[in-house]
């Protein structure tokens, strides 16, 4: 039965889960040695994952949750590195995260029963999982639990991309917009075509809501943001929401430092939107002291100021006035007139 399509090109949410449960199936047949374990999540690393937002209340719902059953029902899935005592995390962050909190919150109420208890997940721990495998992993495992954001869904599919087709992360969204802008023509140009859309559909069809060339149109621009912003998204410290918001900011000084200040403190999304606005309709008393500087000079440079001017402060503020434009890296138009102001004036 063929997929059911809105007008957006998205698939219902029902065959999207279907196909990533599938796709889950698949990987989790095709590994050769994989076994249950009791794991201490002590022993647990948790590297960058797909997902990179979690909401308090979630959070707090699913440590209830574990707390009542008095155990995690569903197993983890890690991944044994060889050379490593610890093992990696694929898939599970939301349960590892409640266990710690869990243990935490016993250990310093001194119940060291019950913090020992949650101090073990049930895990399925494999031996040779590839970074594809990884990636998969998560992203299925999101796809079959909660939605992600359309920026970390971005993110993480052209990181697959990246895996699946052997390039780099950042080399995706040119490449996705090369293969729509032949997929209009008739003739195709590049070498590996076929075979590179033929990768791309197939992700698609498995992990996506929406189809590629959708992606493409309404999507790709979300990478568009600042370089820093979309770094700090891919490093954990801003969340897609938070990044859509700090991205509004002029001046890439302004927001690292609004991004540390985001870290540090763990503000609250309407925070953050009072504090970039307070920016944005404040700017003179809020922006860095350089920008302070041209906003104050150039709500002066009026034309009737200029000619209000006398002529020795007139001249002056023309030579300032090329300098600047020489600085920021414009013409040189008008040193002749300087040249011969300077020399009359000196004659005067």
């Amino acid at each position: 039965m063929a997929d059911k399509i809105d007008l957006l090109g998205r698939r219902s949410r029902e065959d999207g889960v279907d196909s990533a449960r599938g796709a889950v199936g698949a990987l989790l047949g095709g590994v050769s040695d994989q076994r249950l374990e009791h794991v201490p999540i002590t022993r647990i690393r948790v590297t960058r994952q797909v997902r990179r937002e979690f909401s308090e209340d979630g959070h707090r719902a699913l440590m209830e949750n574990i707390r009542a059953q008095g155990r995690v029902v569903e197993p983890v899935i890690l991944n044994r590195v060889p050379g490593e005592d610890m093992l990696v995390l694929v898939a599970g962050e939301r349960r590892v995260r409640a266990l710690r909190a869990l243990v935490r919150e016993y250990e310093e109420a001194g119940d060291a029963e019950r913090a020992e208890r949650f101090g073990f997940v049930p895990a399925i721990v494999y031996e040779d999982l590839s970074p594809e495998r990884v990636m998969e992993f998560q992203l299925s495992e999101n796809l079959l639990r909660e939605d992600l954001t359309d920026l970390e869904e971005t993110l993480a599919l052209c990181d697959l991309l990246a895996v699946r087709l052997g390039v780099a992360s950042e080399e995706v969204p040119s490449l996705l917009e090369r293969l729509e802008k032949e997929a209009r023509r008739a003739r195709r140009e590049s070498e590996g075509f076929e075979e590179r859309r033929r990768v791309v559909e197939e992700t698609f069809r498995e992990f996506s809501s929406v189809s590629w060339r959708t992606f493409v149109r309404k999507r790709l621009h979300l990478l568009r943001m600042p370089e820093d912003v979309v770094a700090s998204v891919r490093e954990g410290r801003l969340s897609s929401a938070q990044a859509e918001l700090v991205m509004r900011l002029p001046d890439e000084r302004m927001r690292e430092q609004l991004t540390d200040r985001v870290e540090r403190t763990r503000m609250p999304l309407e925070e953050l939107t009072e504090a970039v606005n307070a920016v944005l309709t404040k700017p003179v008393t809020l922006q860095p002291e350089h920008v302070q500087v041209a906003i104050r000079v150039k709500k002066r440079l009026t034309p009737k100021r200029l000619t209000a001017l006398p002529p020795e402060a007139r001249l002056r503020v023309q030579e300032l006035l090329e300098e600047v434009d020489r600085l920021m890296g414009g013409g040189t138009s008008g040193g002749g007139d300087r040249r011969h102001h300077r020399h009359g004036r000196a004659e005067r």
